[in-house]
């Protein structure tokens, strides 16, 4: 292969991964507003009212800059969240202000699935997601919502 195709090519697959930021994906497309009674989040022409704050729940390998997105997006709208994220995340300084700003918003990380394979870690992540939605289902606030 030529040297000018290959460098074609590697340009347009890091342009190509570059589309696939949570920026990228999430930017224009998700938006918080505020009333004196209640959060409104709207994902592209569709609004969801939310009068006691959102939960923030997510599983993954892409998860966390997601998780992230949000939560620097949405703040103190934010109630409590839990994001199964891959085992040794926390390991890897390329993730720590990720995982900064989700702490900051309340948003607990479980590690889990080391190997991609389950474990106990991954089945406590999955209790915790499965316990906030349920919570929330009784408080009539649940409300899941798929953007892409």
């Amino acid at each position: 292969m030529e040297k000018t195709q290959s460098t074609s090519c590697t340009s347009f697959f890091l342009k190509s991964l570059e589309s696939l930021t949570p920026e990228s994906l999430l930017d224009g497309r998700l938006h918080l507003g505020k009333t004196n009674e209640s959060i409104n989040i709207r994902i592209d022409e569709s609004t969801y009212e939310m009068e006691n704050g959102c939960y923030v729940v997510g599983f993954g390998k892409a998860v966390l800059g997601l998780g992230a997105f949000i939560a620097k997006n949405f703040g103190k709208s934010i109630n409590s969240g839990v994001l199964s994220i891959p085992w040794g995340t926390s390991e890897n300084e390329e993730y720590k202000d990720l995982m900064n700003d989700c702490q900051a918003a309340n948003i607990r990380m479980i590690e889990g699935a080391k190997n991609n394979l389950p474990d106990e870690h991954s089945y406590n992540a999955a209790k915790a997601i499965v316990d906030m939605v349920s919570n929330s289902i009784r408080k009539r606030c649940c409300h899941c919502l798929d953007i892409w």
